[in-house]
């Protein structure tokens, strides 16, 4: 759709109006402005339209100085020098850009005399900072995110960070010694626990005690079910738990006045006179 007189784009040329010649020329170029508009704004322009069919004035001015770039140069290639279309076009393009959008290569229109033209590489724009993507760009309000970040007094930079807290090789561990039970290989800690309750010892240790275990001695007086008496360390000293007991006989003795002994050497009292008169 032709948005743009024909006379109105003469003017803006600086053609006279009685210059018919690149008329067709000039009505072919307003519909490749006009395409091109549309698909860097990422909308289509009849949505944009006023209610007499009208586009707004930036983007009709957006058209006018497209036209008047492909008009003045018309090869992709030019002896003359270079010039780089106004950034104001751009700017005008910007106010009605849908930066929600991202058209992939498939969205663009292949010309069918030259299937093979490369066709624009277009860049999503990220409006987070949540982003992993390497691929992506960041949008100018994030931009402005982190510019008050780092003007925050209490924003943290990659300097500070690494003057405050240890590297990797600085942060090996320094308290645990190796020892018994314990191997440091490597700054690899690896620890044994001795689970056993008792150690058959010959004599009570000096040192290196363990006071959660109990140390069995042999004992001079064993039998057939205790041969050890057990100590337990505590308090910084030895404390006797148990010992074997061998059984008195009490064949040397006899049963009298208050003293019953039964088959078993159980000796009974019954009751002591203590009497002193």
């Amino acid at each position: 759709m032709a948005y743009i007189t024909l006379d109105e784009i003469k003017q803006h040329l600086n053609i006279e109006q009685d210059f018919k010649e690149d008329d067709n020329y000039i009505n072919q170029l307003q519909e490749a402005a006009t395409d091109a508009i549309e698909l860097n704004c990422d909308v289509v322009l009849s949505n944009l339209e006023d209610e007499e069919g009208y586009l707004p004035p930036a983007l009709k001015q957006a058209i006018l100085i497209l036209i008047a770039n492909f008009y003045n140069n018309r090869e992709s290639v030019t002896s003359a020098a270079a010039n780089n279309i106004p950034y104001s076009l751009q700017y005008l393009v910007d106010l009605y850009k849908d930066y929600s959008k991202k058209k992939s290569y498939d969205d663009y229109p292949v010309n069918p005399d030259n299937p093979d033209i490369d066709v624009p590489t277009l860049i999503e724009i990220i409006d987070n900072l949540n982003s992993h993507a390497t691929d992506k760009a960041l949008s100018a309000n994030q931009g402005r995110v982190l510019k008050e970040m780092i003007n925050d007094a209490d924003f943290i930079t990659s300097e500070e960070i690494s003057a405050t807290y240890q590297t990797k090789e600085e942060a090996k561990q320094d308290k645990l010694t190796a020892g018994e039970g314990i191997a440091i290989t490597n700054n690899v800690i690896s620890v044994t626990l001795d689970t056993t309750i008792y150690e058959v010892v010959t004599e009570l240790p000096t040192e290196n005690i363990k006071e959660n275990k109990i140390y069995l001695v042999a004992s001079a007086n064993q039998g057939e079910d205790n041969k050890y008496t057990e100590y337990l360390y505590k308090n910084n000293q030895w404390e006797k738990l148990g010992e074997y007991q061998a059984s008195i006989v009490f064949a040397p003795y006899k049963a009298g006045e208050g003293v019953i002994i039964t088959n078993d050497n159980t000796i009974n009292i019954d009751y002591v006179d203590c009497g002193f008169y």
